[in-house]
């Protein structure tokens, strides 16, 4: 997972999400195909239309993902991803009505807590740089520079005691 989302941010700076989806497509298809043959067995069609309809949502997935780190910070996107789990375990509680055990409800705390905290944090530094920012001046006049440059050069000697 932490190689994926490495490759999607590197990926997502030079190339299009559209253009991103074929490669995580093929290499995704490439590093499952051997283990998918050992266990390969012919699928109903029941089967063949819930896995066209996993791709598609998959595929939707990965074309958000690419485009959330196109636009945004590695560092700030990444936990909200992983906010999926717990999505998914209220779906699968929902939908399936799979009860979740202690330890899976202790690493949805973990999540949630972690991802609030990142997002808190991150707001919060953004405010302190446009802070520094707005007091910090654009450029320095000719004057100070020159004043910055003669004070470097003119450095009193150094006497040494014997």
């Amino acid at each position: 997972m932490a190689l994926s989302t490495t490759l999607l941010k590197r990926l997502s700076a030079t190339e299009e999400p559209l253009t991103i989806l074929p490669y995580f497509g093929l290499f995704a298809s490439l590093l499952t195909a051997i283990p998918a043959w050992l266990v390969w067995r012919q699928m109903s069609g029941h089967e063949i239309a819930m896995l066209a309809l996993v791709g598609g949502l998959s595929a939707l997935g990965q074309f958000c993902s690419a485009r959330a780190f196109a636009a945004g910070e590695l560092m700030s996107i990444a936990p909200i991803d992983y906010s999926r789990l717990v999505f998914t375990g209220t779906i699968g509680f929902l939908v399936f009505a799979e009860v979740p055990d202690r330890y899976t409800l202790v690493g949805a705390a973990i999540i949630v807590g972690s991802t609030l905290y990142i997002a808190y944090r991150e707001a919060h530094l953004s405010r302190l740089q446009r802070a520094a920012l707005a007091t910090k001046p654009v450029a320095q006049r000719p004057d100070d520079v020159a004043r910055e440059a003669a004070d470097e050069l003119s450095t009193e000697p150094v006497r040494l005691q014997v």
